[in-house]
């Protein structure tokens, strides 16, 4: 039972609120439009794209449609008018379901960069290695590099994700439909709204606290960071208003505490995902200023480092990288600070395709690469791809 002390003020709240809502949805759309046209650059990618994308449309929609048909499903209450059915459906399907995607493919977004980060450190050590093949086995400390296939891959992780949301909106919207037709007086949808906000960001609060220290090239430690203390803050806030509601009932303060929070942190955690980092890395520049050249200048660095070079070498052949064992192998570390790894992996998975192939055939190399110019070699320690050689054992020098 609500009590409404000043129904003026409550009706300048709501459209207040429904204001602020409405705007913050509309820089949600303008902060997507400048992300998707990034949303192939390495760096976006690693960052989950996609997923920033997804969480992105269901804040819109929460916020452009879901809390406005909120307030004015609050307005009918406030004015004591007979609920129209119409809006009250529409409120639920537009909120709920969209408000258990946002939090949960927001889980599964933090989730993997978290993974992503503690895998590339894992591998810093030159783990690399046990990527292409199988044969090696995996320690309790290797756990991120055993189950990069699962735990790590986001096809795995958001399929399941998404089945829990969609289970968990449909027992709200049915919940909410129950209270709203008469069926039930108990209100299990605001129950369940009530604990799934403060879990989601205890969850935010404690990735941000656990992220390993690691070269940080694409500013998630920052974004966490800032988005756990916020969402801390908002989440005291939040808990006050429902403190309020229950010692002084359904007033101003309490309807401007109990929305507010909830719009702000559907509007900051995806502007922080996509306009703000989109901002700190520049990445304006970033389309015409490849990360090659800065994989060749570490590649050269390792290079003056290993052999007491004088003078500066700026830049080196990648040929000569790959068949320097020293130098192989700081260039791994490099690929691995910037969350390319896979990219190099995979051309070492090509190349000895192709000398599979070439042996297993019979064929004659100067009939297809005379010059040697696709075709490379790598250290005689690299690995021998699973996939490629099968059960063959792995060169003795390992």
């Amino acid at each position: 039972m609500f009590v409404h002390n000043d129904v003026n003020q409550m009706i300048v709240v709501e459209i207040s609120l429904l204001v602020l809502s409405i705007l913050c949805g509309l820089c949600l759309i303008y902060g997507l439009y400048d992300f998707w046209k990034l949303r192939h650059e390495m760096v976006i990618i690693n960052r989950r794209g996609d997923l920033v994308i997804a969480v992105q449309i269901c804040c819109i929609v929460i916020l452009l449609l879901g809390y406005p048909l909120t307030f004015v499903y609050e307005y009918q209450h406030s004015r004591s008018i007979a609920p129209c059915y119409a809006v009250t459906i529409a409120m639920h399907i537009c909120f709920n379901p969209f408000y258990y995607h946002f939090i949960f493919l927001s889980f599964a977004r933090y989730w993997l960069i978290y993974y992503d980060f503690c895998f590339s450190k894992s591998m810093l050590n030159l783990e690399w290695k046990k990527i292409i093949n199988t044969e090696f086995t995996y320690t309790e400390d290797e756990w991120y590099i055993a189950h990069r296939r699962n735990y790590g891959n986001q096809k795995y992780v958001t399929q399941r994700t998404v089945i829990l949301s969609a289970f968990i909106s449909a027992i709200s919207l049915t919940a909410a439909f129950l209270h709203e037709f008469g069926v039930t007086t108990f209100r299990f949808y605001h129950l369940l709204n009530v604990i799934v906000l403060p879990f989601a960001a205890l969850w935010l609060f404690y990735i941000g606290r656990k992220l390993p220290t690691f070269y940080d090239n694409i500013y998630m430690t920052k974004e966490a960071k800032i988005l756990a203390y916020l969402c801390g803050f908002l989440l005291c806030v939040y808990m006050f208003s429902i403190l309020l509601q229950n010692t002084m009932g359904w007033n101003v303060y309490a309807l401007l505490l109990y929305y507010a929070p909830c719009i702000l942190g559907a509007f900051f955690m995806p502007f922080f995902s996509t306009f703000w980092v989109v901002k700190q890395i520049k990445c304006t520049a970033l389309l015409h200023n490849k990360s090659s050249s800065n994989s060749a200048a570490a590649a050269a660095a390792a290079y003056n480092n290993q052999y007491d070079r004088g003078a500066a070498v700026h830049t080196l052949p990648l040929k000569l990288i790959f068949a320097s064992q020293e130098l192989f192998d700081s260039f791994m570390q490099h690929v691995i600070k910037e969350f390319n790894v896979e990219v190099v992996l995979s051309l070492i998975e090509f190349m000895q395709f192709k000398q599979h192939s070439i042996e297993t055939l019979k064929i004659d190399v100067r009939d297809i690469d005379a010059d040697h110019r696709v075709r490379c070699s790598f250290p005689a320690n690299t690995p021998l791809s699973a996939i490629v050689y099968g059960e063959e054992p792995m060169p003795a020098t390992l």
